[in-house]
This record gives C-alpha cells, sequence and structure tokens, in this order.
C-alpha cells in the first residue's frame, strides 16, 4: 500500500472558519461560481495541534521564529527550554547573565537557520542595518533537546561545543506528515507525506454580513443605544476535503510503519472530528464529517474534485453531493481503470460505517 486518499464532505453551519485580509470567509472561483473556501493550512494547524495528536503523540515539533528570544529567557531565569516547551517554568538551573544569554541565544538559533541570501547580499545588508525578518521554523523535539544540553553546559559556566543541533531523522509526526524545509542544508528536509487540499463548498455560496450590538449592562433606563456596534462576515454550506497521504514516505520520516499506521489513524480522526478554530467562540461552528471515502493502493492518487465543477443543487445538498462524488470515480474507474485496490465508505445519512472501521480499514 503506497497511497492512501481521503474524501470527506463536513457541513458547517453559519462560521468564520478562516478569514481573508479584511476577516471575511476565504473563497474561491470554482466552475462559474463562488464558493467558500478553509485554506490547507487552517486545516493543517487545527489538526496538528488538536488533543488528538497531542494526546497519542506527546512528542510533537515546535514551530517558531522565537527560538533565540526563548533561549535567552530560559537561561536568564534557569530553566531548561524542554520544560519550557512543555509549558512548564521551573527553575533548576543556575541563571545566566544578561549578555551571555542574548549571545548565545543568537548562536543557538544560528546553528539551525545560518544560511546566506539569496543573492549573496547578507554581509552588505548588515553593514547598512538592515534587519532580515527571521521566518518560521519548524525543530524536531530531538533538535529541542540538543540546544537544551548546550544550554546546560552554558548554566554550568562551560564553553559549550556548539555542534550540529540539526537531526535528520526520525521526525515527530507532525514534521513527517506535514514536511519542513531547512534553508541552509537541503539534507535536513523533510518532504511531506501528507498533502492537503484546500476545501470548498460543493455548491454556490455567499458571504453574508452580520450587524451586530452589545448592550452595556449599566445604563441607565434613560438611556439609548447600544454600547458597541459591530460588523462580521460568515457564510454556511456543505465542504468537500480531498487528502492525499504517501504511506511509504510516511513510514521512512517516522523510521517505523507501526508508528505510521498510528499517525495515520489518528491524521483521519482529527480530519474527520476537528474544525479551524477561526471564531468559534462567535459561531460555535463545530463540526463532524457526514460523508467520508477511502482509497488505498499503488495507482497514482487524483482528486474527485471535479465532481464539484458544476455546483450540486436540490434540497438534499449531501446526498446530491454523495452522488456526484460516486459517479465520479466510477467514471474514473471506467476511462482510466480501477484508481484504488480497496475502497471504504462512511455515510453518517445512512447510518453506514464507523471511524473505528475506517481506521480499522487503514492498517
Amino acid at each position: 500500500m503506497k497511497y492512501i486518499q481521503i474524501h470527506e464532505l463536513t457541513s458547517y453551519p453559519a462560521s468564520n472558519l478562516n478569514r481573508d485580509d479584511l476577516g471575511r470567509p476565504k473563497t474561491v472561483k470554482i466552475g462559474d461560481s463562488t464558493r467558500l473556501r478553509v485554506s490547507s493550512q487552517s486545516l493543517k494547524r487545527a489538526w496538528r495541534t488538536s488533543s488528538i495528536m497531542s494526546d497519542r503523540f506527546p512528542v510533537m515539533g515546535i514551530r517558531t521564529n522565537k527560538l533565540s528570544e526563548t533561549i535567552e529567557y530560559c537561561l536568564i531565569e534557569g530553566i531548561s527550554l524542554v520544560d519550557k516547551v512543555a509549558g512548564k517554568e521551573e527553575k533548576t538551573r543556575a541563571p545566566v547573565d544578561k549578555k551571555v544569554a542574548k549571545k548565545y541565544g543568537a548562536e543557538i538559533d544560528g546553528a539551525f537557520r545560518s544560511v546566506k541570501s539569496a543573492s549573496g547580499d547578507d554581509a552588505e545588508d548588515e553593514q547598512k542595518g538592515k534587519a532580515k525578518k527571521k521566518q518560521l521554523f519548524h525543530y524536531s523535539d530531538s533538535e529541542i533537546r540538543a540546544a537544551d544540553a548546550v544550554m546546560a553546559e552554558i548554566s554550568e559556566g562551560k564553553e559549550p561545543e556548539m555542534g550540529d543541533l540539526l537531526r535528520k531523522s526520525p521526525f515527530p509526526v507532525d514534521i513527517a506528515m506535514f514536511g519542513r524545509m531547512v534553508a541552509n542544508d537541503k539534507s535536513y528536509d523533510c518532504e511531506a507525506a501528507v498533502q492537503v487540499a484546500h476545501a470548498f463548498t460543493v455548491h454556490r455560496a455567499t458571504v453574508e454580513e452580520d450587524y451586530f450590538t452589545a448592550v452595556d449592562d449599566l445604563n441607565e433606563d434613560s438611556d439609548s443605544g447600544a454600547g458597541h456596534l459591530g460588523e462580521t462576515s460568515f457564510g454556511a454550506g456543505l465542504f468537500y476535503n480531498y487528502i492525499c497521504v504517501d504511506f511509504e514516505l510516511l513510514s521512512r520520516n517516522l523510521g517505523s510503519e507501526d508508528l505510521a499506521h498510528e499517525a495515520l489513524k489518528a491524521l483521519l480522526e482529527a480530519s474527520a472530528t476537528v474544525s479551524p478554530g477561526g471564531k468559534q467562540n462567535s459561531f460555535a461552528s463545530r463540526s463532524y464529517a457526514s460523508f467520508i471515502m477511502i482509497e488505498k493502493g499503488d495507482k497514482q492518487p487524483r482528486s474527485l474534485a471535479s465532481a464539484f465543477l458544476k455546483p450540486v443543487y436540490g434540497d438534499d445538498p449531501l446526498k446530491s453531493a454523495i452522488e456526484a462524488l460516486m459517479t465520479m470515480q466510477s467514471n474514473m474507474d471506467k476511462v482510466f481503470g480501477n484508481c484504488y485496490d480497496s475502497c471504504y465508505v462512511m455515510d453518517v445519512s445512512a447510518g453506514k460505517g464507523s471511524i473505528l472501521e475506517a481506521g480499522a480499514f487503514l492498517d
């Protein structure tokens, strides 16, 4: 089994799960109609940080551009970097002078990300006093521990041997699934084993505006008007989501086929039950997938998004969407030959299948 393809249909009520630069729900034009959209970045972030992942895999990667500042803080306060990342701030080491902490914070962080710019003008920019904005870097747990070991030596007053802090493998589950890029040495890159499409509504969708007010509780009876008024955007719809997993690559990234199976099951559950966090306090738009179809095999993968080039209509959009999806799958098989070796379907509207059965199908 090389490829696993997951097709999901999820219905969201009024929501604003993923906003654009104006605060409105993101959209995309498919065929001749505008649809609501949730970006793959938003989906992956929600799944990666969900309790489903953290409960099963306590060791995860850390994505940040503030490692140097965090190291500096930990050295000054006498805190282990490993503890700080885990949310603990117990002082277990000797504190370090601020100047020393600042120096080593930059040096340790630089060991991960030291790289000349593509134009080779780093030195020139430095002379001109131009500050380069650091980009997010995804650190593995073993790399955080390696940095912490160097910090322990600094706290003991030693001159640390920096060495090579980067690690090639195995990677924690989130990096193994979604990958990372190391600009200064591609041999430390991790190619993503999981590809996630932008989810979009299978029908035409409209972004609506909600004009709202808030009452001031201490207003006198004689006072009129609202204490606050505002406007927020939202939309609703049935979304199609597509995920493609290279299981062989996932196994290599993790260094274990058994762990890859567990990661795949956790990903399936997270994608089916975890919603992005955008505007949840205002809309409580938490939804589970209404339909899941899983295909596995060695054939070249393909999305079934073309089933919705023409938006679905009717008083039962879920039924229409399922029919369109199954028809497209059948037609693809007729034209290209079977695009998978085996297939599993879970349909909430028909009470067919279960998330446990779907997970077992992945073994």
